[in-house]
């Protein structure tokens, strides 16, 4: 197992700081980024086999795409 595959809980600890801190502030500015950590935590857990790069391109369009549909 190689070393990424321990990292689902660091994207899913990521995902529920960013949930946490979007109740303290107002809109939905980081409930998208949390979305979007999420959905690589669970790419992660699967064990999809993506390199860092890729989940961290991953991230930041699912963050982008969820981010706009909130509003």
């Amino acid at each position: 197992m190689d070393a990424l595959a321990n990292t689902w809980w660091a994207w899913a600890a990521f995902a529920l700081v960013l949930a946490i801190l979007e109740v303290l502030a107002p809109g939905f500015v980081l409930l998208g980024f949390a979305i979007g950590a999420a959905l690589v935590s669970v790419l992660v857990l699967l064990n999809v086999g993506l390199s860092l790069i890729w989940l961290s391109l991953l991230f930041a369009v699912a963050s982008l795409v969820a981010w706009p549909a909130l509003q």
